[in-house]
């Protein structure tokens, strides 16, 4: 029951568009054709068959100035059974080389986050660089393992998700 899919276009197409007006992307990106840039987004795959991560490929080309939150829209959503959750890192060649590091650290998208009323479970990359950098439309960004988590045999959570990002600590 693991499974990546695209966000609705009318999702995808808000999300972009409110990253442009909340400057947390450059006002420089070129969205010639919004529509192309949804049919073109790419479902995260494993780069090999030993792989943990699953790659997230940006969906525009666009340049990095170091020291500046950006935060991307993926166009991807992610279905997974109740007990598991999907964890998101840098990939290790961004890390080195220029800083590449995510605001939150480590990504941690709940299961009850897929098709959320806020935002479908759009996956949004909140980042920062030490160095400037370019990005292009396909490059591998970060990456995403699915695991299995635990619960102590004491927790009595019941409540539901009411939202999307940030919605679990209102």
């Amino acid at each position: 029951m693991n499974k990546f899919y695209k966000v609705s276009y009318e999702q995808y197409k808000m999300d972009l568009m409110q990253s442009r007006v909340k400057d947390t992307l450059p006002p420089d990106v070129e969205f010639n054709d919004i529509e192309e840039t949804y049919k073109d987004l790419i479902i995260p795959t494993r780069s090999t068959k030993h792989s943990a991560g699953y790659d997230f490929r940006s969906p525009i080309t666009f340049d990095v100035k170091a020291n500046v939150k950006y935060i991307l829209p993926t166009g991807i959503k992610c279905e997974m059974s109740e007990d598991k959750v999907l964890l998101c890192f840098p990939r290790s060649s961004y890390g080195f080389k220029y800083g590449f590091r995510l605001l939150n650290s480590t990504g941690v998208i709940d299961s009850d986050y897929y098709n959320n009323k806020d935002n479908e479970g759009h996956i949004m990359l909140g980042f920062m660089t030490d160095k400037d950098m370019v990005i292009k439309k396909g490059d591998k960004l970060f990456q995403a393992v699915i695991t299995k988590f635990y619960t102590t045999e004491d927790d009595d959570s019941k409540e539901d998700r009411k939202g999307g990002i940030g919605s679990t600590g209102v």
